[in-house]
């Protein structure tokens, strides 16, 4: 790596820009670590249950996600073109359709709970909690869109520390309130479920609270948000499907990697439930990484300058693959030390986890790669129909045919199951390389607004 001063500059302002990313998403995955962590006390029946609820509620946040990702390429592109009524228009479309999400997911949420968890695993007793916990936790659809609409409006305009703060909320309330209602009030994993929506109440008011208070740029009166573009609404759609069906085709193949995941046993399924959020937290430096790139890169495609914007692709790559490979060290060296947390378990779960762990400890650097390329880099470039056709085709051409092929036919260990389903990661390596050096992704879609 050839470090000159304009790259120091380009490395410094990634870093000051996504050093709050990575502090918040370390306290999201901090959340979900204490939730586990604490339910875990309960057995694997508890953890399994809970594990299977929050899939439901992974499966939302990811088509949100890809409303709100989709959304953040006009939110960075306005704001670096100075165009605020565009970017709380923005804000509000972005509002309107992660709420129709929401209620997507929390009708069957409601009234098909039952088969929603008995489509992930056949344990009576698992299906019984989660069911309770389900119901419960099926209301924060509707917070976590608000939460990810103005997480993702801040960041783009460079205040990142904002989230942050309110994601300290978040964990330090969802810790008090998981402790009363586990260990108190002894209602198990309904309690978490009550404490995590608890939680996210408290975040949307302190979210609230923050951008009136300090009148950050993201913030103006209601009506503002919901201005009627038939224009850019045409355009916004057509920019943001492809993101959506992205994240929805992704997310269907996950929910049958689950369910290959399931077919192995509680145990097996426990063990990936344990290593998500541990996960999580390892892979939180590419993600922040990604994600500044992706601020910068929509920013300077706002304002018209694309070479910086190809500079700053250039650049991220260099900074992905190196912080990887420490987490990826880190990750394997301190497998003891996390699972020694988990006292409750059966043995069998825990040897599963430590596989698993092992693996992504490997697999880290490549999964910093494509998230860099494909959500930092192309997609922020408005290269979005690419980046659904090279998920799409990883996911099911190669991780849901070999997941299959590995829990249902052939019957294989978990973690053998699991480097079969990463393998869609690799076959996407490639092709996000030569997609990235092309620069033809490098898009300003904001300049025909005045």
């Amino acid at each position: 790596m050839i470090i000159d001063k304009k790259s120091m500059r380009i490395y410094k302002q990634t870093i000051i820009l996504g050093a709050p990313i990575v502090g918040q998403e370390l306290l999201n995955s901090a959340v979900n670590f204490v939730d586990i962590l604490m339910i875990g006390k309960a057995g694997d029946s508890a953890v399994s249950a809970v594990g299977t609820g929050n899939e439901i509620l992974f499966l939302f946040n990811l088509m949100a996600f890809g409303i709100i990702s989709g959304s953040s390429i006009y939110f960075g592109q306005f704001w670096g073109k100075s165009d605020l009524k565009s970017l709380h228009k923005t804000m509000g479309y972005a509002l309107i359709f992660s709420m129709i999400a929401a209620i997507l997911f929390f009708v069957p949420s409601q009234f098909f709970t039952d088969s929603i968890i008995r489509f992930y695993i056949n344990d009576e007793n698992v299906i019984r909690i989660g069911v309770d916990y389900l119901k419960i936790v099926s209301f924060t659809f509707f917070l976590n869109a608000i939460i990810m609409t103005i997480n993702s409006a801040n960041r783009c305009t460079g205040y990142t520390t904002i989230p942050m703060m309110t994601s300290i909320v978040a964990l330090f309330s969802n810790v008090t309130l998981n402790y009363v209602f586990i260990f108190v009030l002894r209602q198990g994993a309904a309690g978490a479920a009550k404490a995590t929506l608890l939680a996210r109440i408290i975040e949307v008011i302190a979210q609230i609270v923050i951008m009136k208070k300090l009148r950050l740029p993201t913030y103006t009166k209601l009506r503002n948000y919901f201005v009627k573009d038939m224009v850019f609404l045409k355009d916004y759609i057509k920019v943001v499907t492809p993101v959506i069906l992205n994240e929805v085709v992704w997310s269907m193949g996950v929910t049958l990697y689950k369910e290959s995941y399931g077919e192995l046993g509680k145990e097996a399924f426990s063990a990936t439930v344990i290593t998500a959020p541990v996960a999580q937290i390892f892979v939180v430096l590419g993600t922040g990484i990604g994600s500044a790139t992706g601020i910068l890169i929509a920013n300077s495609l706002g304002s018209g300058d694309a070479d910086s914007a190809i500079e700053y692709s250039k650049k991220s790559k260099n900074l992905a693959v190196f912080f990887s490979i420490c987490m990826g060290v880190l990750m394997f060296f301190s497998t003891p030390l996390v699972l020694s947390f988990y006292t409750d378990l059966s043995e069998t779960t825990k040897m599963y986890s430590r596989y698993i762990i092992y693996i992504l400890s490997v697999l880290i650097v490549i999964k910093t790669y494509n998230f860099t390329s494909i959500v930092g880099i192309l997609r922020n470039g408005g290269d979005t129909v690419f980046c659904l056709l090279i998920d799409m085709m990883g996911v099911w051409l190669v991780g849901v045919p070999l997941a299959y092929l590995g829990a249902h036919i052939l019957h294989l260990p978990i973690h053998i199951v699991y480097i079969m389903a990463n393998c869609e990661e690799l076959f996407k390596l490639i092709p996000c390389m030569i997609r990235v050096n092309r620069k033809k992704w490098a898009q300003n879609l904001v300049a025909k607004y005045d």
